[in-house]
Protein backbone atom coordinates (compact mmCIF):
# COMPACT_ATOMS: atom_id res chain seq x y z
CA UNK A 1 0.00 0.00 0.00
CA UNK A 2 1.65 3.07 -1.51
CA UNK A 3 -0.78 5.48 -0.36
CA UNK A 4 -3.09 7.74 -2.52
CA UNK A 5 -2.09 8.82 -5.86
CA UNK A 6 -2.31 12.58 -5.49
CA UNK A 7 0.08 12.24 -2.01
CA UNK A 8 2.64 10.51 -4.03
CA UNK A 9 5.61 11.36 -6.74
CA UNK A 10 7.66 9.59 -8.68
CA UNK A 11 10.64 9.82 -6.13
CA UNK A 12 8.69 8.01 -3.56
CA UNK A 13 8.00 5.08 -6.13
CA UNK A 14 10.93 4.71 -6.62
CA UNK A 15 12.59 5.11 -3.60
CA UNK A 16 10.13 2.17 -2.22
CA UNK A 17 11.23 -0.04 -4.99
CA UNK A 18 14.52 0.40 -3.89
CA UNK A 19 13.96 -0.32 -0.34
CA UNK A 20 11.80 -2.98 -1.30
CA UNK A 21 13.42 -4.71 -4.31
CA UNK A 22 11.29 -8.06 -4.49
CA UNK A 23 8.21 -6.17 -4.76
CA UNK A 24 5.69 -7.01 -7.42
CA UNK A 25 2.44 -5.34 -7.08
CA UNK A 26 1.12 -2.44 -4.96
CA UNK A 27 -1.65 -0.50 -4.19
CA UNK A 28 -2.27 2.97 -4.89
CA UNK A 29 -5.35 4.71 -3.89
CA UNK A 30 -7.67 7.14 -6.06
CA UNK A 31 -9.03 9.42 -4.23
CA UNK A 32 -9.23 12.73 -4.76
CA UNK A 33 -7.76 12.77 -7.89
CA UNK A 34 -9.52 14.55 -10.47
CA UNK A 35 -9.46 13.86 -14.44
CA UNK A 36 -5.50 12.73 -14.55
CA UNK A 37 -5.58 9.54 -12.74
CA UNK A 38 -5.61 7.45 -15.63
CA UNK A 39 -2.67 9.02 -17.18
CA UNK A 40 -0.58 9.08 -13.88
CA UNK A 41 -1.22 5.59 -13.47
CA UNK A 42 -0.26 5.08 -17.41
CA UNK A 43 3.07 7.12 -16.34
CA UNK A 44 3.70 4.53 -13.34
CA UNK A 45 3.12 1.39 -15.23
CA UNK A 46 5.43 2.95 -18.64
CA UNK A 47 7.88 3.40 -15.61
CA UNK A 48 8.18 0.49 -13.19
CA UNK A 49 7.24 -1.83 -15.83
CA UNK A 50 8.28 -4.98 -13.66
CA UNK A 51 5.47 -3.97 -10.86
CA UNK A 52 1.53 -4.14 -11.07
CA UNK A 53 -0.73 -2.20 -9.94
CA UNK A 54 -3.83 -3.68 -7.62
CA UNK A 55 -6.49 -1.61 -9.12
CA UNK A 56 -8.23 0.01 -6.14
CA UNK A 57 -12.23 1.22 -5.84
CA UNK A 58 -13.59 2.60 -3.20
CA UNK A 59 -16.82 1.25 -1.29
CA UNK A 60 -17.38 4.69 0.27
CA UNK A 61 -16.15 6.42 -2.82
CA UNK A 62 -18.47 9.57 -2.64
CA UNK A 63 -16.43 10.55 0.25
CA UNK A 64 -12.82 9.73 -1.54
CA UNK A 65 -14.14 11.17 -4.34
CA UNK A 66 -12.80 8.16 -6.77
CA UNK A 67 -13.50 6.92 -9.67
CA UNK A 68 -16.89 4.70 -10.47
CA UNK A 69 -16.97 0.93 -10.48
CA UNK A 70 -17.01 0.90 -13.80
CA UNK A 71 -13.98 3.60 -14.55
CA UNK A 72 -12.05 1.36 -11.75
CA UNK A 73 -12.47 -1.55 -13.99
CA UNK A 74 -11.63 -0.50 -17.30
CA UNK A 75 -8.44 1.20 -16.11
CA UNK A 76 -7.79 -2.33 -14.68
CA UNK A 77 -8.21 -3.79 -17.75
CA UNK A 78 -5.90 -0.84 -19.82
CA UNK A 79 -3.20 -1.31 -17.30
CA UNK A 80 -3.09 -4.42 -17.20
CA UNK A 81 -3.76 -5.18 -13.54
CA UNK A 82 -4.47 -8.62 -12.35
CA UNK A 83 -6.63 -7.61 -9.63
CA UNK A 84 -9.41 -5.05 -8.19
CA UNK A 85 -9.32 -4.46 -4.41
CA UNK A 86 -12.68 -2.91 -2.97
CA UNK A 87 -11.25 -0.62 0.01
CA UNK A 88 -12.70 1.93 2.11
CA UNK A 89 -11.56 5.76 2.00
CA UNK A 90 -12.67 6.79 5.47
CA UNK A 91 -11.27 4.77 8.62
CA UNK A 92 -13.77 5.77 11.49
CA UNK A 93 -15.06 2.52 12.60
CA UNK A 94 -16.74 1.40 9.56
CA UNK A 95 -16.57 -1.18 7.19
CA UNK A 96 -17.11 -2.56 3.76
CA UNK A 97 -20.11 -4.11 4.43
CA UNK A 98 -21.76 -0.78 6.16
CA UNK A 99 -20.80 0.38 2.18
CA UNK A 100 -21.53 -2.55 -0.04
CA UNK A 101 -23.92 -6.19 0.75
CA UNK A 102 -22.84 -9.55 0.14
CA UNK A 103 -24.82 -10.09 -2.46
CA UNK A 104 -23.90 -6.94 -4.16
CA UNK A 105 -19.70 -8.35 -3.92
CA UNK A 106 -20.71 -11.70 -5.03
CA UNK A 107 -22.39 -9.87 -8.70
CA UNK A 108 -18.82 -7.43 -8.44
CA UNK A 109 -16.93 -11.10 -7.78
CA UNK A 110 -18.74 -12.87 -10.81
CA UNK A 111 -17.87 -9.61 -12.44
CA UNK A 112 -14.06 -9.54 -12.50
CA UNK A 113 -14.00 -13.07 -12.81
CA UNK A 114 -15.38 -12.96 -16.17
CA UNK A 115 -13.53 -10.36 -16.90
CA UNK A 116 -10.13 -12.57 -16.00
CA UNK A 117 -9.59 -10.15 -13.51
CA UNK A 118 -8.51 -10.73 -9.50
CA UNK A 119 -11.41 -10.00 -6.73
CA UNK A 120 -9.25 -8.58 -3.18
CA UNK A 121 -11.46 -7.41 -0.34
CA UNK A 122 -10.44 -4.87 2.34
CA UNK A 123 -11.93 -1.84 4.46
CA UNK A 124 -11.41 -2.45 8.26
CA UNK A 125 -12.54 -5.78 7.86
CA UNK A 126 -13.09 -7.65 11.28
CA UNK A 127 -12.13 -10.97 11.78
CA UNK A 128 -15.58 -12.06 12.51
CA UNK A 129 -16.85 -10.91 9.17
CA UNK A 130 -13.91 -12.65 7.10
CA UNK A 131 -15.74 -15.89 7.52
CA UNK A 132 -19.12 -15.07 5.69
CA UNK A 133 -17.29 -12.63 3.42
CA UNK A 134 -14.54 -15.10 2.57
CA UNK A 135 -17.65 -18.10 2.24
CA UNK A 136 -19.92 -15.74 -0.09
CA UNK A 137 -17.59 -13.62 -2.31
CA UNK A 138 -14.39 -16.20 -2.77
CA UNK A 139 -12.17 -13.14 -3.12
CA UNK A 140 -8.29 -14.50 -4.06
CA UNK A 141 -7.10 -12.28 -1.55
CA UNK A 142 -7.88 -10.85 2.12
CA UNK A 143 -5.95 -7.17 2.98
CA UNK A 144 -6.25 -6.72 6.41
CA UNK A 145 -4.09 -3.96 8.70
CA UNK A 146 -6.42 -3.44 11.83
CA UNK A 147 -7.90 -7.10 12.11
CA UNK A 148 -4.12 -8.02 12.39
CA UNK A 149 -2.59 -6.01 15.12
CA UNK A 150 -2.92 -5.51 18.62
CA UNK A 151 -4.26 -2.45 18.95
CA UNK A 152 -5.68 -0.99 15.68
CA UNK A 153 -4.53 -0.21 12.46
CA UNK A 154 -1.50 2.13 13.67
CA UNK A 155 -0.63 -0.33 16.38
CA UNK A 156 2.18 -3.17 16.33
CA UNK A 157 1.51 -6.60 13.97
CA UNK A 158 0.28 -8.89 16.80
CA UNK A 159 1.39 -12.67 15.64
CA UNK A 160 -1.40 -14.62 17.20
CA UNK A 161 -4.24 -12.32 15.19
CA UNK A 162 -2.10 -13.07 12.46
CA UNK A 163 -2.72 -16.52 13.29
CA UNK A 164 -6.42 -16.91 14.04
CA UNK A 165 -6.88 -14.77 10.38
CA UNK A 166 -4.97 -17.75 8.71
CA UNK A 167 -7.30 -19.89 10.57
CA UNK A 168 -10.44 -18.28 9.59
CA UNK A 169 -9.33 -18.05 5.91
CA UNK A 170 -8.34 -21.71 6.36
CA UNK A 171 -11.27 -22.81 7.54
CA UNK A 172 -13.73 -20.48 4.90
CA UNK A 173 -11.28 -22.51 2.11
CA UNK A 174 -12.51 -25.53 3.36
Amino acid sequence: ALGELTELSDYQWTDAFQTLPNLNMVKIGLSHCGPLWRQRLAQFRRNHPQISLAMVYYADRLNAQSPSWDETIQAAQELGSPIVLIDTFLKNGQTLLDFISLEELMILRQQLSNLNLGFALAGSLQSEQIPRIAQAAHPDLVAVRGAACKSGRNSELCVSRVALLKRILNQADD
